[in-house]
């Protein structure tokens, strides 16, 4: 599937973070998995671990510098640790929620503007984060 495609796919350390393009985590992690720092810009971040609001993969640095794409918002803002944590501490408000991923599938509202505006980054229990 990589070659019709286009694409290389390949596992990744930690250290790796800077080279990639897409980051996927699932795990039941209660605490960042990387830093913010180590991050590139334009990188897309599947993130589907963090769907207990103890639960938190994804650092609130990189929810600040995000747009992020939820699934569905009130269940997010519910049970989306990666969200709900970067929330209460106010390092993140409710307009980091660019829209439900439906609304950019069907048309309605705008995905990745540009690949050096801002990175995607989705929290498949319920959002999707973009770094500026």
């Amino acid at each position: 599937m990589s070659d019709k495609l286009s694409i290389q796919i390949s596992s990744a350390t930690i250290n790796d973070l800077s080279t990639v393009d897409i980051i996927c985590t699932a795990t039941p992690s209660s605490k960042p998995l990387f830093d913010h720092a180590s991050l590139k810009k334009g990188l897309h971040i599947n993130a589907i671990g963090g769907f207990r609001p103890n639960r938190c993969e994804i650092p609130a640095e990189t929810v600040k510098k995000s747009r992020v794409f939820v699934d569905q918002k009130k269940a997010c803002l519910a049970e989306a640790g990666d969200l709900i944590q970067p929330l209460n501490s106010g390092i993140a408000d409710l307009d980091h929620i660019s829209t439900e991923i439906g609304e950019v599938l069907i048309g309605n509202k705008p995905g990745r503007r540009n690949k050096e505006e801002e990175s995607p980054l989705l929290n498949a229990i319920k959002l999707l984060f973009a770094l500026y």
